[in-house]
């Protein structure tokens, strides 16, 4: 049975989980928010503003555990989603923008022109480096490839945002569900995950034996926490170990400021005492934490001066990056909390 395209996006939305998007109307969106706004178990709201569309996203994300999706149109609906979009990158946060784009039609292509149909504007291009994936949509019959990537990438490994810009004309296009042609994501082989869980299992003893030697331990509780659902694993590890915790702005809710382990959030905008425990630490172990500079204050190879530090991070590129700092780890867990 064939079913307008915009129809099927909302459909896909709801199979991945998401009940409420957030987006503002304009000419190059129109048949997407009227999907979402057609189809029974979905909520659209629109806010006042793209960016604070973005960011309301992002929220329902973090509050969910969910993906987040937003809707702009062509040109400066797009454009105004790019705050949004670095916010969800830079604190991994899973979010999927939908763009309208001019019909195909009225594309620039190779003509040499600067613009061609109204707000017509390369957003896929301005957002690269801000999004873990993002592409035009070049056929109707390629949506479920394109949705596929978009939802296995805003999701897997670090979390961030994914941008999907489909024309206007292929918007109302009717296509057949069942004929669509759909992506895999990559399979990796079975003796490289063998291998790097064998040398994890080194990785986590080693640090073990770290935290147990130490006299003035502290555990940093970054938003990865969240990102894992290790919320409970998290406090059933400090119930054990009765080891001090400072925390993100990420992590800030994942303790009560009661709980025994509780000294309170640090880096350049956190508490003066949990400074305090991070730098007179002995020994650190950072969970999900990317450490920024915000965390680390500036320069970063005065941070925990006098402590073996060890971080476990889902992204490899984070870890690495304290070689360029001057501030070599003592160790280094690249893997999912």
């Amino acid at each position: 049975m064939l079913v307008k395209l915009s129809d099927y996006v909302a459909s896909r939305l709801f199979e991945a989980g998401v009940r409420s998007a957030f987006g503002i109307s304009g000419g190059a969106s129109l048949h997407l928010l009227h999907s979402i706004k057609d189809h029974p178990e979905l909520d659209i709201y629109c806010p006042h503003h793209e960016q604070a569309a973005a960011m309301a996203a992002d929220g329902y994300a973090r509050a969910t555990g969910g993906i987040g999706v937003t809707v702009a149109t062509s040109g400066p609906g797009a454009t105004n989603l790019i705050t949004g979009i670095c916010g969800a990158f830079y604190d991994s946060v899973p979010l999927l923008c939908l763009t309208g784009q001019v019909s195909t039609f009225r594309m620039v292509e190779s003509t040499g022109v600067r613009q061609i149909g109204f707000q017509e504007t390369p957003i896929v291009d301005i957002c690269q480096k801000i999004t873990k994936y993002a592409a035009t949509l070049q056929a109707p019959e390629a949506i479920a490839f394109e949705l596929d990537k978009c939802f296995y990438y805003s999701t897997s490994g670090r979390p961030g945002p994914t941008l999907l810009d489909i024309p206007d004309n292929y918007q109302r296009a009717m296509i057949d569900p069942d004929t669509l042609q759909r992506w895999k994501p990559p399979v990796r082989k079975r003796t490289v995950l063998e291998k790097q869980s064998q040398g994890l299992q080194s990785k986590i003893s080693r640090a073990m034996r770290l935290l147990i030697a130490a006299e003035r331990p502290v555990v940093i509780a970054g938003w990865g926490l969240h990102l894992s659902n290790c919320e409970e694993e998290f406090r059933n590890f400090l119930e054990k170990f009765k080891v001090p915790a400072v925390m993100t702005w990420g992590a800030a809710d994942i303790l009560s400021q009661y709980h025994q382990s509780y000294v309170g959030t640090f880096g350049t905008h956190g508490q003066r005492h949990a400074n305090f425990a991070v730098q007179n630490a002995d020994f650190i172990l950072s969970l999900g934490s990317r450490l920024d500079t915000k965390s680390t204050g500036t320069p970063v190879s005065s941070f925990a001066r006098g402590a073996k530090r060890v971080m476990v991070d889902i992204d490899g590129a984070e870890i690495e990056k304290f070689e360029h700092f001057d501030l070599p780890l003592n160790l280094g867990v690249n893997c999912d909390l």
